[in-house]
């Protein structure tokens, strides 16, 4: 069990070591932390620069500014590093220009899907204001307008407004910029790992390499293996606890049988004695060696067996009153037939010497 512990924690310690691998930064006063594969220009990473996106501080309140080959630049609103996805702003605030002038770039980021739209340039007045105008891309003289959708490209086309591009746009879900005149935000993602892998790439040892590749091929088992250590931890216990439960009350009954025999013998003195007719004695105690030579107090002696669970049937207790040890399991005692009190046949028949009474009730055994 403790091998299987320390198993799941020997997998986890790669896996949770490369993450702080990484250093994170800040724009000025900015709460947005910036880590791979981001990092702010000046302060690379010597192990995490191998595919890191630079970012800078732009003088509008301390923002992180990105720059896209293919886009130009765009203020950072934020990054998700669970989702891999961050959030863009156009600096010049007019998205589709960016987009309708980008060139053909190989960068790291890439939109989560596209979608075709149709842009359109209209001639004032002849617009409905169902349809939502691109105001960064319109004047006094004409209107900018866009659709992705079939239906709605021909309605504008049959108001005489020119095709001027069709373009594969980035966007988060369907018809993002469908309604609203493409105001809003560019969502982009990525997809170079974590800085764990930039960190095998850069090297740090064949060992630690080695414990990463096996620690991510066993990725899916260690949460089973972590499960099953935990439960094992947990039967142990509760085993150790029934086991405590188990001596106690062991402890308890030999204890509490003790008590009662000890108990037993302080009273027995003080029980009173039987009284005979005035015209006939009978002696409390008799010669050594008379008791057994007399065959009707021999015969007053039942003999049992004790079984496996050590019980002794009567009223008795689990320990011999005259020795005071327990009685074993398959021992021969013997049982004084009147009162049915139980004895160790040797302790009783050296008792007997030198009384002939019950050595607790102090009944006569003859």
């Amino acid at each position: 069990m403790i091998l299987e512990i320390a198993f799941v924690i020997f997998l986890l310690t790669p896996t949770a070591h490369s993450r702080k691998g990484c250093a994170t930064s800040f724009c000025g006063n900015q709460s947005l932390p910036i880590r791979y594969p981001f990092q702010l220009q000046g302060q690379n990473q010597k192990k995490c620069d191998y595919l890191a996106l630079n970012l800078t501080c732009s003088n509008v309140e301390d923002a992180p500014l990105l720059n896209l080959p293919e886009f130009g630049d765009f203020y950072v609103r934020s990054i998700n590093y669970s989702s891999s996805t961050i959030q863009l702003h156009d600096t010049n605030d007019c998205l589709p220009s960016r987009i309708m002038n980008a060139k053909a770039s190989n960068s790291l980021l890439m939109a989560p899907t596209y979608q075709n739209y149709t842009f359109f340039r209209c001639a004032k007045g002849n617009l409905s204001s169902s349809f939502p105008v691109i105001s960064c891309l319109s004047n006094s003289s004409f209107s900018v307008l866009s659709t992705s959708s079939i239906s709605r490209a021909q309605e504008i086309s049959s108001l005489g407004c020119i095709v001027i591009q069709t373009l594969p746009i980035p966007v988060l879900y369907p018809l993002q910029y469908e309604y609203n005149g493409f105001k809003g935000d560019l969502v982009l993602t990525w997809d170079v790992g974590t800085c764990q892998a930039c960190e095998k790439k850069q090297g740090r040892g064949a060992g630690y390499t080695v414990l990463i590749v096996f620690s991510t091929l066993l990725a899916p088992f260690l949460s089973c293996l972590a499960l099953y250590a935990l439960l094992m931890i947990i039967i142990y216990f509760i085993k150790l606890i029934k086991k405590a439960k188990e001596a106690i009350w062991s402890l308890a009954r030999r204890l509490s049988a003790c008590v009662v025999t000890r108990r037993g013998r302080q009273v027995a003195p003080a029980v009173r004695q039987t009284t005979q007719p005035s015209n006939t004695t009978q002696p409390s105690y008799v010669a050594a060696g008379s008791v057994f030579s007399n065959s009707s107090i021999t015969n007053k002696f039942n003999t049992i067996i004790v079984g496996e669970s050590g019980r002794i049937p009567g009223p008795n207790s689990s320990c011999c009153p005259i020795c005071l040890e327990e009685f074993r399991p398959k021992e021969t005692v013997k049982i004084i037939a009147d009162c049915e009190h139980c004895f160790h046949g040797n302790c009783i028949e050296l008792w007997l010497r030198t009384h002939n009474s019950c050595p607790l009730c102090r009944n006569a055994a003859s």
